[in-house]
């Protein structure tokens, strides 16, 4: 059954605020447990909704609202959560003054804290690469444009670890519905797809578990959304 992308699109809004109850509440963490994590473009928009609330939040700084506002809104909260549960489909407030309430009332703390988390997880492959990078022991091999796409890219490993890091440097973003793609290659054919990116900064540094001992290349491609099969073009390339 083909994905009804409106009513996605209309339950990640919600849960990014914060703002879903009951039915919808567990619809939204499906969705991020079984559909999410597969479909690029609900993944672009999590992160795109995730940065806009984290920006937000952090735009001013937290301004007490009268007890009568509060009050109010969350009576207001209350009267739509029971409307919730007893129809589909957003509450008529989920607008941009709803939002911004919501965000002062800490609803986007959750999600600010997994930009967080985010940026904890990307800190410490860069870490990891680094240390890895500084042993005399370790391997560190250039990849080589295979288009006109521009950036540098490299992966580094320690020989017996199964541990790769692929470091990729001012490449663009992917197009629209695309992704970029490592693929390791046994005789100079891609075999195995290791890890997927979308490169949002200027660097990135994806951690894959991996023994590179196993395989005698590594591709990087840019593969549009759904598209099924090993990639035939790759926008980089390294040999072991």
């Amino acid at each position: 059954m083909t994905p009804d992308h409106d009513r996605i699109e209309e339950l990640l809004a919600g849960y990014a605020l914060d703002a879903l109850s009951g039915e919808d509440a567990a619809e939204a963490e499906a969705l991020l447990t079984e559909h999410v994590p597969t479909c690029l473009t609900c993944r672009r928009l999590m992160e795109e909704y995730r940065e806009v609330v984290g920006d937000l939040a952090l735009a001013a700084g937290p301004v007490p609202a009268p007890d009568l506002v509060l009050a109010s809104l969350r009576r207001e909260l209350s009267e739509t959560d029971g409307l919730a549960s007893r129809r589909r489909g957003l509450p008529s407030w989920m607008g941009a003054v709803a939002a911004v309430a919501l965000l002062a009332l800490g609803g986007w703390t959750a999600f600010l804290s997994q930009r967080v988390s985010d940026a904890d997880v990307s800190r410490i492959n860069a870490e990891n690469a680094i240390r890895v990078m500084s042993d005399p022991s370790s391997r560190l091999v250039s990849m080589h444009e295979e288009t006109d796409t521009p950036g540098e890219a490299s992966v580094a490993w320690m020989p017996g670890e199964e541990t790769c890091f692929v470091i990729v440097d001012r490449i663009p973003r992917p197009s629209r519905r695309h992704e970029y793609q490592v693929w390791f290659t046994v005789n100079g054919e891609p075999v195995v797809h290791a890890s997927s990116f979308l490169h949002k900064g200027p660097q990135s540094v994806i951690a894959i578990g991996i023994d590179v001992r196993h395989y005698d290349g590594v591709w990087i491609v840019q593969q549009r959304e759904g598209e099924d099969g090993p990639p035939t073009t790759p926008i980089m390339t390294a040999s072991f």
